[in-house]
């Protein structure tokens, strides 16, 4: 197994190991479905492990684990607005139990939990139309207090790897909202950005942030200076359009930076591509493409077995392994090697969900890191 890059990271348990042969244990790939959670291991590519029937959990929103707790949460049910209101579920990985569920009288989508492992930021959901997320007590379900936007459509969520600021997407905004988790408070709207944020993700520093946005845009993303709010770069993919009767709402619903930061990948949804851009040259130099990958499935048709059709069409998803080794594609799928930079594997419940797949790695049986579902970069020095 390789180790990537020569650059420095943090070794915090929870966080980040640079290399996978740093215990024996299980280094796995978490896929929730609705209803199910599978298991695949990346030690024995890519086969399946375990799986665990989760009946309640209908309609998967978000997924995420603390470290700190060993507990994994997954948010399901409705995005608000006409889609309805949704819950969250409790998992005890060690204990191998369901610890609770709660249903709540707002929306939920992707949400993220702060590094101690107390606190949640629960968005109310793609389809509300308040840009509100509610501030979650981890260990209750109950739901303590709220960060206001002042957006429109509450979505996705990311935490800094030092607990210090939550970056939220409202789906219906031009900005990404960056909060402060002590005060549940917004210190800075970066952009303005394309219109509609979609998927993003951020740098170990929390000093740069990579958003994608809604068709209108284009197959493209931006770089965009976090302390700032200003947009450094925009980067369209040189070859690729659109092509004629395409009618998703964004050609690039996933994008993922490589633990080591020196790549980032950008799902092309509507021409089934994945394309590589180096970015070692940020801020001073725009990140410059680097590769294309086929991908060997399309993004046509509806999740399996989801309980809201609406809520569940192929849109694609991105993340890096921990070690950088592999990106899952979300809606496909194709598993990628980063050194051959070619699909060389499969796990066939990733085209079943965008939403719900996570890396957790386990140690002397207990799990000790996880990627969290969004593709962060883990530099810290």
């Amino acid at each position: 197994m390789r180790k990537v890059g020569s650059r420095r990271f943090q070794l915090n348990p929870g966080q980040f190991r640079s290399d996978r042969n740093y215990a024996t244990g299980l280094q796995g790939a978490y896929v929730a479905t609705d209803q199910n959670l599978w298991v695949y291991s990346l030690d024995n590519p890519f086969q399946l492990v375990k799986h665990v029937s989760l009946p309640l959990a209908e309609g998967v929103r978000g997924i995420d684990m603390s470290p700190s707790t060993h507990m994994l949460y997954i948010s399901y049910g409705g995005a608000g607005g006409s889609t309805g209101n949704g819950s969250l579920l409790k998992y005890d990985l060690v204990k191998d139990a369901i610890v609770w569920t709660q249903n709540y009288n707002f929306g939920v989508d992707a949400f993220a939990i702060t590094p101690d492992g107390s606190t949640i930021y629960l968005p109310d959901g793609a389809d509300s139309t308040d840009g509100v997320w509610n501030v979650i007590n981890a260990s209750t379900g109950a739901a303590t207090g709220s960060a206001h936007t002042g957006m429109n459509g509450a979505h996705n969520t990311v935490m800094s790897l030092d607990g210090a600021y939550v970056f939220m997407g409202p789906i219906n905004s031009s900005y990404l909202v960056k909060g402060i988790p002590s005060t549940n408070s917004v210190a800075l709207n970066i952009g303005p950005l394309n219109d509609g944020v979609r998927p993003f993700t951020i740098n170990g520093k929390h000093t740069l942030a990579f958003t994608t946005s809604d068709t209108a845009s284009g197959i493209e993303f931006q770089v965009s200076d976090t302390s700032t709010g200003n947009v450094l770069y925009t980067v369209p993919v040189p070859g690729f359009s659109i092509p004629p009767g395409f009618s998703a709402d964004t050609p690039v619903h996933g994008i993922s930076l490589s633990p080591d930061e020196t790549e980032l990948y950008l799902i092309d949804v509507a021409n089934s591509y994945v394309h590589v851009f180096s970015v070692t040259g940020l801020r001073k130099t725009a990140p410059a493409l680097v590769a294309n990958i086929p991908l060997t499935t399309n993004f046509t048709g509806f999740e399996s077995q989801c309980f809201q059709t609406e809520l569940c069409p192929r849109e694609g998803w991105l993340r890096h392994t921990l070690d950088g080794q592999y990106v899952m594609v979300g809606d496909s799928w194709d598993v990628i090697n980063t050194t051959t930079r070619q699909v060389v594997g499969t796990i066939p419940e990733l085209l079943n969900t965008r939403h719900g797949n996570i890396e957790i790695d386990w140690q002397n049986g207990v799990p000790v890191s996880t990627s969290t579902h969004f593709g962060l970069g883990y530099v810290t020095q």
